[in-house]
């Protein structure tokens, strides 16, 4: 299975970077405006979400080749750019078009080329995947809500502190799940280097049975846990995520 000790320090690092801005931002001079909270906090969760790449080794590209890059490359930059607006702007109703709007199109920016978005990768019709898309943009204009009304309730550093972190917290969890359920158990990092018994051939050119939990095989590098989030985010008619065994101890 993914190594939970990798996205524990992704997890860990990008929520101490968020917080860590977070209070040099609101700190440094006080009192904090409405416009330097929502800029401390756009650039915390921008700052959290380079951080937690760096510890998982994660390489985007430019333009965006999977939805992994389009998440991080346009989803969370206009999330962050709505949100300085709302800050800036009064009329409310044109904020939150401009939310429902990127809620709307998320789901299809990142599942674009995807079979999932056809169907064919899970055997749904596709007024299926329409119900799904508009049901997910739904959740997270709800979430989106119940945040600023939070903000709005109980303003200052405090709940400025706990939105984020709970906000990049939640965020490498589940891509450890997502990993999981994805790779049926495949390892990623940790003592278990292959999946099932492959064979794997170490520089000696004595042939050695992979098998989970031998102690003789390498870990996998970090950068690897990027290649899985990168697969699960999916190439067009991806169904399953191999797994290459590293090198093994002479």
């Amino acid at each position: 299975m993914p190594d939970p000790v990798l996205f524990a320090k992704a997890m860990s690092a990008a929520g101490v970077a968020c917080a860590a801005l977070i209070a040099a931002l609101l700190t440094w001079k006080k009192p904090a405006g409405a416009l330097r909270t929502s800029v401390a906090h756009c650039l915390s969760l921008v700052l959290a979400m380079v951080v937690g790449c760096y510890v998982l080794s994660l390489t985007l590209h430019w333009p965006p080749q999977d939805g992994l890059d389009r998440l991080l490359l346009i989803v969370l930059p206009a999330v962050a750019a709505i949100e300085l607006v709302a800050a800036a702007t009064k009329p409310h109703w044109a904020v939150w078009l401009l939310r429902a709007c990127l809620a709307a199109v998320a789901g299809r920016i990142l599942l674009h080329n995807s079979s999932l978005l056809e169907g064919t990768a899970t055997g749904w019709s596709a007024a299926q995947v329409r119900f799904t898309l508009a049901a997910s943009a739904v959740l997270l204009v709800a979430v989106w809500w119940l945040h600023a009304r939070l903000a709005d309730r109980s303003p200052g550093i405090s709940t400025v502190l706990v939105v984020s972190a709970v906000s990049v917290a939640g965020a490498w969890p589940y891509a450890f799940g997502l990993c999981v359920r994805r790779t049926g158990g495949a390892a990623v990092g940790g003592r278990s280097g292959c999946t099932g018994h492959r064979t794997a051939r170490p520089q000696n050119g004595n042939a050695r049975s992979c098998r989970p939990g031998n102690r003789s095989h390498r870990s996998l590098r970090h950068s690897d846990a990027g290649r899985v989030l990168r697969r699960i985010a999916g190439q067009p008619g991806d169904s399953a995520i191999s797994f290459t065994a590293g090198r093994m101890d002479q």
